[in-house]
């Protein structure tokens, strides 16, 4: 489209000025001729037709190469007054643009070699490896969002086939095999590179193989699988890698991110409005989710939903599934997350969102019943498009009066809907709400941040200076995909933390229109853990959240730990494991304290929330051995 268009403009302009400069030369020309003996000879002038085709004809020789027009004039006894600018502007304008025709011919020639070289001399650019909606999408927000210096806006595309796209993107033919000189020199001057083919399999291909070539560079493989984006890294085996980094060592690990579109879509919407948050102002026991349709985007919801939602406040989170195929969705669900439903109240409907019948409906009161409904969340679906269930349940549950809670819809284009800030303030009954715009998941997938993953990586050295016995106590740069997910999936609970120590998170969460994530700030007033057992208390629910974590990912009880059989000694209760572990566990959540700012205008706690906990004496002995053992480690370190 972009340069489409600006090419018909160019050409237009172009046909516009050789006509312009051609009418000027016929007409001095036919003015020269007509009734010119010197030229024709004595009563051998033509007719004015003939005459006409003449001028027309020596007119055209400007275009041409030599000066045809001193020829021509000293070749007459009257040749054209020497003040004739017609003839003067068509003679130096023809020549001009016989040049540039050939100087822009000679470009076109050389238009590939010059590409390739224009590619190696870019630096802090984006190169985008794909031909889908996604990679042209990322280019074009790319240019429009990136904020900060380090990074040049422009962006290096490799496609197979040409693509519309802005001005400040290089569109490049894509080569048969990735080692090709072209693409690696122009991935060697990339500030971070994103791949998202046609399929999965070739991204994860094509992604695994420069995060090989290019261990030091951030490789964003974008995936449409949510459950595959966690293990897209199985490929890769650093320790046997030959290849040398850009400073010429050894490569040792790399900086490669499995992204899913849908689980960025997840993160944006429930980081912006929280779950818990809507729960806990509605008075609700605990987070009920009602999730139409369980794809790849209401999978990645629920999962999400189970990580970032747990506070101290509410009890397990309850989530109900509509889907027309809820059997077949579900077994999908238990089979790649083995043992997950154990640990969370979970149940399917069976219906077809758009015409729920009566059994829907009186399985929805019963449900609502149960529990009351938090949040509803509308995923795209082949058979029923967002939107339109959207209105349907919204209508239903009007009508019926089964719930009065927010209707949440995937709506990559708005649907219409007026943009809304973050919060849990909603102006309506069951208000229609639109999520997963490109530029809400462009921001989510940590693509613009200067350092991608800057607080899970923090976070996991945190982790990782706290044990050595771990497989995960591992640089950020070698450690598995599930690890780090285990670390970004911490940091997204921080909120959901600060809500359990009774901040109120709704001035915060006005200002999260995009999620670029940046942690609250708490007043100055404040103190974050004000006694040994609400740090304490905290300590357990982060527990839960890591047994949610391990579950997840496929993880049961064991008397004796085995990683490659994912058993783990410590899934059980706080409260049965033993002291060191719980010392751990402290240490861990006491990260906070160095992470949390303190302004003058950050959050405070709430009135339900002005007291301490009445502080245990057992607690403060855990407390202060965390914190001893804190103290030695750093010191130790440092």
């Amino acid at each position: 489209m972009f340069r489409s268009s600006k090419a018909g403009r160019f050409l237009l302009i172009a046909a516009i000025v050789v006509l312009t400069i051609f009418l000027i030369g016929w007409w001095a020309w036919f003015d020269h001729l007509s009734g010119n003996e010197a030229v024709y000879g004595q009563n051998s002038v033509p007719a004015p037709w003939q005459v006409a085709l003449d001028a027309a004809y020596s007119a055209l020789r400007a275009f041409a190469v030599g000066d045809e027009y001193a020829r021509l004039f000293a070749a007459t006894n009257n040749g054209p007054p020497p003040g004739d600018w017609r003839l003067e502007f068509a003679r130096f304008g023809g020549i001009a643009v016989f040049y540039i025709a050939i100087i822009f011919g000679i470009l076109t020639l050389l238009a590939r070699p010059l590409r390739h070289l224009r590619a190696r001399w870019r630096r802090k650019h984006l190169v985008i490896l794909g031909e889908t909606e996604t990679a042209r999408h990322v280019a074009e927000m790319w240019l429009q969002l990136s904020p900060s210096r380090r990074f040049a806006r422009q962006v290096t595309y490799h496609a197979s086939a040409a693509q519309s796209l802005p001005d400040k993107v290089l569109v490049l033919p894509r080569t048969e095999q990735l080692s090709a000189s072209a693409m690696l020199e122009s991935v060697k001057g990339a500030n971070r590179v994103v791949v998202a083919e046609t399929h999965d399999a070739m991204t994860t291909e094509s992604a695994l193989e420069i995060a090989r070539h290019m261990p030091d560079t951030p490789v964003f493989a974008v995936l449409a699988d949510p459950w595959l984006a966690q293990r897209v890294r199985h490929g890769l085996q650093p320790d046997l890698s030959p290849l040398k980094s850009r400073s010429g060592k050894r490569a040792s690990g790399d900086l490669l991110s499995a992204i899913s579109l849908n689980a960025c879509a997840a993160r944006s919407l429930l980081h912006r409005h929280p779950p818990f948050a809507i729960a806990m102002k509605n008075r609700h026991p605990r987070v009920h989710a009602v999730i139409v349709g369980l794809d790849g985007l209401g999978e990645a919801i629920l999962l999400d939903i189970l990580n970032s939602s747990l506070v101290i406040q509410l009890a397990a989170p309850a989530i109900t599934v509509i889907d027309i195929a809820a059997e077949k969705r579900i077994n999908a669900f238990r089979a790649r997350h083995p043992g997950l439903d154990e640990h969370f109240n979970l149940i399917a409907i069976q219906a077809d969102i758009t015409s729920l019948d009566n059994n829907a409906i009186t399985a929805v009161r019963a449900r609502a019943g149960e529990f009351p409904v938090t949040a509803v969340y509308v995923t795209t679906s082949e058979k029923s498009p967002a939107l339109k269930g959207a209105i349907a349940i919204r209508e239903a549950a009007l009508r019926e009066g089964l719930f009065d809670a927010p209707v949440f819809l995937r709506a990559s284009e708005g649907a219409g809907l007026p943009e809304r800030e973050g919060g849990v303030d909603f102006h309506s009954s069951c208000e229609l709400i639109s999520f997963g715009s490109w530029k809400e998941i462009m921001h989510a997938t940590g693509m613009l941040e200067d350092l991608p993953d800057r607080l899970a990586r923090d976070y996991h050295e945190a982790y990782a200076a706290l044990t050595t016995s771990s497989p995960a106590s591992t640089a950020w740069s070698t450690l598995d995909e599930l690890s780090r997910l285990s670390s970004r999936r911490a940091v997204d609970h921080i909120p959901a933390k600060l809500a359990s120590l009774g901040f109120d998170l709704e001035t915060y969460l006005r200002q999260q229109r995009l999620a670029c994530y940046n942690l609250p700030s708490i007043s100055k007033d404040e103190s974050l853990f004000r006694n040994a057992t609400e740090l304490v208390n905290l300590a357990k629910l982060e527990h839960e959240r890591w047994m949610f974590d391990r579950w997840m990912n496929g993880w049961r009880y064991g008397a004796t730990r085995d990683d490659k059989a994912f058993i783990h000694d410590h899934l059980v209760p706080f409260e049965e494991l033993d002291d060191e572990v719980k010392v751990y566990d402290v240490q861990l959540v006491d990260w906070l304290s160095s992470h949390i700012k303190k302004t003058r205008d950050g959050i405070r706690r709430r009135v339900d929330a002005a007291d301490a906990p009445i502080e245990r004496k057992n607690d403060v002995i855990l407390v202060d051995k965390a914190r001893r053992r804190t103290t030695a480690s750093q010191t130790l370190h440092s």
